[in-house]
């Protein structure tokens, strides 16, 4: 389905019901006519009718709200976040407004203003499934995944229970779970998704997203996998002769958990890297009392050969040192 279509669908739903059990009224009357020409595509009348109506009735939340979908479907998203931030304003417990301020957000990337907007509209109405779904890309543009991922699930999950289950929240989903490399979940999602609605731009937006990353098979992924490395203990060969001194007592002191430090740097920039390491010291006084403390600076020479210059260099550092 296509995005504005939706504000605007969801929108007849809304005021069927609202309508259906009250006595039309001339405002009623505004409200319907409005909804028809934003049917048919002429949103412009459409406004231009809300307007005059809310001006007449500043107070009727409804006509606001209505204002508000009809000036998303014409892509005045600002307008339209102006409308609801005053309709959330003269009523907190509006569930409805709070959850389009928040896909307004979020579709504008302000995500921590959605995350704050969707979390009210999803504790006054916890089955509403695209506040849900918005909330969970939310938290994925702020980087919160593990939250992201429980309020997909609970977007889905709500999804299911609904008579007519959406698509979206599932090829969203799927995108997510392919994002953090949980792929045969994101395929369940993603087929799911199209069996409710295949045309839905975002349903082959995921199934694309699927064919980018194919299924492997163990073997396959080992394959792909170097092999583990090898490690040789050249320490001595190459000239590096350092012992990190850490000191332990019987007391286990926690420092003595937490020394040392190494560091790569060229410090005489003659193109090769050198290395230096920190030293710990005698526990408790962190005090040094010879050289086996000392830190050590190890010049590079070449051909896989090092040099210790700690003391030509002046860095036998002293107390008790962490990092480099």
């Amino acid at each position: 389905m296509d995005r504005h279509s939706f504000w605007i669908g969801a929108l007849g739903v809304l005021l069927a019901l609202g309508m259906a059990l009250a006595q039309v009224s001339d405002p009623d009357a505004v409200k319907r006519r409005a909804l028809a020409l934003a049917q048919a595509g002429d949103y412009a009348q459409a406004r231009a009718d809300l307007e005059r109506l809310l001006s007449e009735h500043p107070n009727d939340l409804q006509t606001r709200k209505l204002l508000a979908r009809v000036l998303i479907a014409a892509r005045a998203a600002s307008e339209a976040a102006a409308h609801l931030e005053r309709a959330v304003a003269a009523d907190p417990a509006d569930a409805e407004a709070w959850s389009l301020l928040g896909r307004l957000y979020q579709d504008a990337q302000r995500f921590a203003a959605a995350a704050q907007a969707l979390t009210r509209a999803v504790r006054l109405d916890p089955a509403d499934v695209p506040a849900l779904t918005a909330l969970a890309n939310a938290y994925v543009g702020l980087g919160r995944f593990d939250q992201a991922g429980a309020t997909f699930a609970r977007a889905v999950t709500a999804n299911a229970r609904r008579p007519k289950p959406d698509a979206e929240p599932h090829a969203s989903y799927a995108i997510f779970l392919l994002r953090v490399n949980r792929r045969d979940e994101a395929e369940a999602q993603a087929r799911r998704a199209a069996a409710l609605d295949p045309g839905d731009a975002l349903v082959r937006e995921a199934l694309r997203a699927l064919e980018r990353r194919p299924a492997a098979s163990a073997a396959q992924m080992l394959d792909e996998i170097l092999p583990p490395p090898r490690f040789v203990d050249i320490a001595a060969e190459a000239g590096i002769a350092f012992t990190l001194q850490n000191s332990p007592t019987p007391e286990k002191h926690q420092i003595e958990t937490m020394p040392g430090g190494v560091a790569v740097l060229d410090y005489d920039r003659d193109g090769l890297m050198d290395i230096y390491f920190t030293n710990g010291a005698k526990s408790p006084s962190l005090r040094r009392t010879g050289p086996e403390h000392w830190n050590r600076l190890y010049h590079n020479l070449g051909n896989g050969r090092f040099e210790d210059v700690t003391e030509r260099a002046g860095v036998q550092g002293d107390g008790y040192m962490m990092g480099a």
